[in-house]
């Protein structure tokens, strides 16, 4: 059994499971100490914490974020310390994900998974310049999110009163 040294002195047990904690909780493998009111472990690996935009993180492998348990799944699977699991048929060179749709343009090698994600990129990255542009600071974004985001960020109190 590991000991934990929140507040409240419980222990994790064999199964990896801390039921709830206060406090500061700073096991020695882990490579960020969080302050939060109230948190789970999943697994020796996972961490979710309730009071922070209910992100998980993964271990200290990485330090990668992740908002939803099936995308961290997957990094752990296929990406965090794992050995590339694909093969190309042709030329045998392994690979990590699976990436069944390349961008056509000469000059850019990115691949994509999923369909969309390729054509989102096409849309808005790929050659184009970028189309939002940030009226208050001069700033330039390619997507929308990005750009959405920035203003909430950076403006909010004259984006808010915008969107009213």
């Amino acid at each position: 059994q590991m000991k934990c040294s929140c507040l409240l002195k419980k222990q994790l047990e064999p199964t990896g499971i801390l039921k709830m904690s206060i406090g500061w909780w700073t096991p020695m493998n882990w490579m960020t100490y969080f302050t939060v009111q109230k948190f789970v472990v999943l697994n020796t690996n996972l961490i979710k914490l309730k009071d922070c935009q209910d992100a998980i993180f993964c271990t200290n492998k990485c330090g990668r974020k992740y908002k939803s348990k099936k995308a961290l799944y997957a990094h752990l699977k296929y990406e965090c310390g794992v050995d590339p699991q694909f093969q190309c048929q042709v030329c045998q060179k392994s690979y990590k994900h699976k990436c069944k749709y390349t961008c056509p343009n000469y000059n850019c090698d990115r691949q994509y998974v999923h369909r969309p994600s390729l054509l989102k990129h096409l849309k808005f990255e790929c050659g184009v310049s970028p189309k939002f542009h940030c009226q208050i600071c001069n700033k330039f974004f390619k997507q929308p999110i990005s750009y959405k985001m920035h203003m909430g960020n950076k403006h909010s109190k004259i984006f808010k009163s915008e969107n009213l």
